[in-house]
């Protein structure tokens, strides 16, 4: 760092990777610090990036996969900041969501009482119904449902499924929109003539006055104002959410810290921290739906209704703006026109031919370069007497049907009909840009000639977005509060025109076709089960990619990917690194000096973990006739126990096959006619006992190595089976008594067919806290 202080001397190579990447006086950059796991990644990043807080004007954006991992580094900035002297309020946030938000508020406000102590659930229940009661007013409706919804995830979460859980984390990012919604109600019944500054400000404080809590549940970050930013990487995808209903992303966010001299802008760093997490998680929130969509089918509908001129009521400033009244006759002669092609007078109906195995199914349809269903046969959509109806005589009404083989020229494929629905309404939304732009200066013309004659201005003047948003509600019909509909016209067939269109990008992007910079489609099929009709096709065009993104932020920002796997090729579960170098400005390396260091570091940890091997686990043969018990004692001959304590061990041994008890002698032949049961051989129940034994043995060496030095925490015994829980609890219980283990939940079972990535999520958690973890597996 040029002309700054290092409070905290470099401690690694990867602390010197990170100082001297935001070291660099380009404003936008790509970078890449890959580094084995174990050597001090996120430690050495964090002592960077305080370094740079509080000497520079800069600021850091830092993302994890999770929310644990998010904390963990908050907490690590906050405790360094504080060896400085320094106020961590002033520096650092961490940017919690939501459901985090809430759950915080009711533990520490809510769910305690007088004593202070944390309450049951019978309490809490009755303390939730009091405070719902009591802090969300009778003209607040819509925050008290939505308050509602929210109340078996926050009192009995314990108790939920995953999938209960999974439906329940939606409601918590509705809140402020339901708040917002109440609270403009109540300013619209007190006053009407509002311009929109003075409505969004009444709204503000209405809900101030009304829902004091509201202001402790949600605090304001103030990230305009601060230098570190730590925020969980699937958070940041999506909108900065503010009281107000903020349409920003976080990189669209500007920052009040001082010009740097020369600079045009405060520089921003942005950490993606085991980026290849990073990676998959926005790949899997991106294709998740989580964003709105709409029935395509309806769309078109609702639009050329809109527009028919019986029922358009377009605000008459509309109209008389510009050709905008010639553009609104065009659109609706090309919508009704489009009409009369697909009949869209008529319901949609889901044929018999589709399954229900194929109802209510996504299907991707972008393979990098065309279009496709990705189904067996394509489908087709036929306008046909309806086969479902129950009134009247069959035939007397007509729907259009989906069905996956055509039974008539007059068939049509429902990706072409879709693709001609989504061009049309593409390109209307595109026209209302046009349309938007002739009110803006008809408003100022108007405004002009009011000032003039001493007159109050007509209106205020809006910027391009909020006008095209203005003209998109007066044409369809929206009201002002039910923003999701605009939203969604806006983000899907806005985003690259040139206004929204995001700076830096290679200009041939829009034109590209590979699966990067192209985006997906999701077609959706959705039908009433019962009667097979009301069908919804939805098509989802998601156009924001893992790697759209990155390189738009490296066009802006430097980023900075971290990670022991960053340069692994792998469309999935990393970066497409190629594609991005070549749609971004500028692609940054480490010096060599560094480079050298990571290097060094990787094998100074090879050579300490070079007795960290495979554990041979050398096996005592008995001899015949032995007692188990004998060859037990055998196997651990440093062991305290008695002969009676080894005969309970053994007679508790579990993975063997039912009725076989451990009070025989030791032979070596499995074919023995010698019976135990009916159905199992001594020789049989031998093999069970000697394969549990030399597991254990195994398990025991393991233990072992941790006492011989404690920072050893990880271990995998991978067996021909699977382990069931009560065998693991026979073994942790054994290694107890025979002096290996002083420690409960130990040993943790892992097969493929229980969720094993998030099993092991949790093992590696408790690795990195330093906590002795063996897992058992087959996987």
């Amino acid at each position: 760092m040029e002309n700054s202080q290092t409070y905290f001397p470099c401690a690694n190579g990867s602390q010197a990777a990170i100082e001297d990447i935001t070291g660099q006086v380009k404003s936008a950059l790509l970078s890449i610090l890959q580094q084995s796991t174990g050597l001090g990644k996120t430690y050495g990043t964090v002592r960077a990036i305080v370094n740079r807080a509080v000497n520079d004007q800069e600021v850091t954006f830092y993302l994890t996969p999770l929310r644990k991992d998010r904390d963990e580094v908050y907490a690590g900035c906050r405790d360094l900041l504080l060896k400085l002297g320094k106020n961590p309020e002033e520096f650092l946030v961490n940017v919690l969501s939501e459901q985090d938000q809430v759950t915080d508020f009711f533990k520490e406000h809510v769910f305690v009482r007088q004593e202070e102590k944390v309450t049951g659930r019978l309490d809490r229940k009755k303390l939730y119904k009091a405070w719902r009661e009591e802090s969300i007013p009778d003209n607040y409706p819509n925050t008290r449902h939505i308050f509602g919804l929210l109340q078996s995830i926050l009192l009995f979460s314990d108790l939920q499924s995953e999938e209960e859980m999974e439906d329940d984390r939606k409601n918590f990012s509705q809140i402020k929109s339901m708040i917002r919604t109440d609270a403009y109600a109540i300013v619209d019944e007190e006053e009407q003539d509002l311009s929109p500054a003075e409505r969004k400000a009444r709204m503000k404080a209405t809900v101030f006055r009304d829902l004091p809590w509201y202001q402790i549940m949600f605090p304001d970050y103030d990230l305009a104002n601060k230098k570190i930013i730590v925020m969980a990487a699937n958070k940041f995808i999506y909108r900065y959410k503010d009281l107000a209903g903020s349409n920003k992303y976080y990189w669209q966010l500007n920052f009040n810290q001082k010009k740097a001299a020369g600079k045009e802008k405060t520089l921003v760093n942005l950490i993606l921290d085991e980026s290849d997490k990073i990676h998959q998680n926005w790949l899997e929130s991106m294709l998740g739906q989580e964003q709105e969509h709409f029935d395509l089918y309806t769309l078109a509908k609702k639009i050329n209704s809109a527009l028919e001129p019986s029922f358009n009521k377009a605000n008459e400033i509309i109209l008389a703006a510009g050709d905008n009244h010639g553009r609104i006759k065009s659109a609706s002669k090309k919508f009704h026109d489009l009409s009369n092609k697909y009949h869209l007078e008529a319901d949609l109906a889901i044929g018999e031919s589709l399954s229900e195995d194929e109802l209510a199914k996504k299907f991707l349809i972008n393979d990098g370069e065309s279009d496709y269903l990705n189904i067996n046969d394509q489908l087709y959509i036929e306008y046909k007497p309806d086969p479902f109806s129950l009134a009247g005589a069959k035939g007397k009404l007509f729907v259009n049907v989906l069905e996956k083989k055509k039974s008539s020229k007059q068939a049509i494929r429902l990706d072409r009909m879709l693709e001609d629905l989504n061009q049309n309404i593409s390109s209307f939304v595109r026209n209302t840009y046009s349309m938007a732009r002739n009110v803006q200066l008809r408003i100022k013309e108007i405004n002009r000639h009011q000032e003039v004659n001493g007159k109050k201005k007509y209106r205020d003047e809006m910027d391009l977005e909020d006008e095209q948003r203005f003209v998109l509600r007066s044409l369809l019909g929206i009201e002002d509060k039910d923003e999701a509909l605009v939203n969604y016209l806006l983000e899907t067939y806005m985003r690259d025109s040139p206004q929204r269109h995001q700076t830096g990008i290679a200009a041939n992007l829009t034109s590209d076709n590979s699966i990067f910079g192209k985006g997906f489609t999701v077609h959706i099929l959705e039908s009433n089960r019962n009667k097979r009709t009301n069908a919804e096709v939805s098509r989802y065009a998601q156009k924001w990619t893992p790697e759209l993104l990155l390189a738009t932020l490296a066009s802006q920002w430097r980023v900075i990917l971290v990670s022991a796997t960053a340069e692994t090729e792998s469309i999935f579960s990393n970066f497409g690194l190629d594609w991005v170098y070549n749609n971004i400005p500028y692609v940054y390396h480490l010096p060599k000096k560094i480079e050298q260091l990571l290097n060094q570091e990787n094998e100074e940890r090879n050579k300490a973990q070079s007795d960290k091997g495979k554990i041979a686990v050398q096996w005592i043969k008995p001899s015949p006739g032995a007692k188990l018990r004998d060859v037990f004692k055998a196997s651990f001959p440093d062991s305290q126990l008695s002969y009676p304590e080894i005969g309970d061990l053994i007679s508790e041994m579990l993975s063997a096959p039912a009725g076989i008890g451990y009070d025989f002698n030791w032979q070596y032949k499995p074919e023995s006619n010698e019976k135990i049961t009916q159905k199992v051989t001594i020789g049989t129940a031998c093999y069970y006992f000697g394969r549990n034994l030399k597991l254990l043995k195994a398990l025991a060496a393991f233990c072992q190595k941790n006492w011989e030095r404690p920072s050893r925490v990880a271990f995998i015994a991978y067996t021909n089976r699977n382990i069931r829980e009560a065998e693991a609890k026979w073994y942790e219980t054994a290694l107890q008594k025979l002096g290996y283990l002083d420690q409960d939940k130990t040993l943790v079972c892992i097969s493929a067919k229980d969720y094993p990535e998030k099993q092991l999520e949790r093992v590696k958690a408790d690795w990195a806290q330093g906590k002795l973890k063996i897992i058992l597996t087959f996987y």
